[in-house]
This record gives structure tokens, sequence and C-alpha cells, in this order.
């Protein structure tokens, strides 16, 4: 009979601690994109094919405009993307409003979305160049470029 008790004792004691511990483990979220290509260019394709653009082109003060042009891969969610543009002294030259894609939450194989900074920011500004990409506020890619 005491046996029996002290098993009825351990079974209830190993029950009530179960159900007092909680094993969840929480993962941070991951955003599940990627990035296909990041380039900085003096043009644009005028048929979307982005893929066929220059990646080493040679950047000239003269160019009308600089465009840094991003392809993401599987947007699930809205996302914001800006942009800031570092100049040859290290600060900052323009920074670009916030652009928001995919507002629905709905699921993207892929978005190009680009930005430009235009020849009055860089005419007299020749040298080191870099840009970065933000998406909500977070870093998402680099790039240097040189401006001759």
């Amino acid at each position: 009979m005491k046996k029996s008790i002290k098993v009825f004792v351990f079974l209830i004691s190993i029950v009530l601690i179960n159900s007092c511990i909680n094993l969840k483990i929480l993962l941070p979220e991951d955003p599940g994109w990627g990035i296909e290509f990041f380039v900085v260019s003096n043009n644009l394709d005028p048929e979307n094919n982005y893929d066929k653009i220059a990646k080493n082109i040679r950047i000239k003060s003269t160019d009308e405009y600089i465009y840094s042009i991003v392809k993401i891969l599987n947007i699930e969610k809205k996302v914001k993307i800006s942009w800031f543009w570092y100049g040859p002294d290290k600060k900052i030259i323009k920074k670009s409003s916030d652009t928001e894609v995919n507002s629905n939450s709905d699921f993207l194989e892929y978005f190009v979305i680009w930005d430009s900074i235009e020849k009055s920011y860089y005419q007299e500004r020749k040298g080191n160049w870099s840009v970065i990409v933000m998406a909500n506020g977070e870093f998402l890619s680099y790039k240097s470029f040189v401006i001759y």
C-alpha cells in the first residue's frame, strides 16, 4: 500500500511539473527574402531586362542620372525600401523617401526597384561613392562605386 502511494505521488508530481513547464522556442522572424542582384548604373533598360544591365559600368560626372537597382526575391509581406547615397567625403548626400512595396502582403516571387540621383548631386563630387539600401529600416545591402 505504501508503495502504491509513493508511485501515485510520483506520477502526480510528474504531471504537475510537466504542466508548469512550457518549452516553447521563439525564433527570430526570418525576412525570407534574398537579393538576386544589386547594381549601380548610368542607365535603365527600357524593356525591363534588368538582369542584362552592365554591372561594371564606368560612371561619369557628366551622366544625367545614376541608378541603384536591386532585385529582391521571395517577398511575403509589405516592405519599405529606402536608399542612402554617400559622397566621397563619406557624408550623406541624399536620402530617398521610403517606397512601399507589396502593400497587400501577397507572395511576390521577386520585384525590381530602383532609386536615382541626378547630376546636380555629383557633378562636382568625383571619387568613391557608396549607396546603402534599407528594408523596413534595416540594412539590406551596400554598394561602392566610382564617379569619374
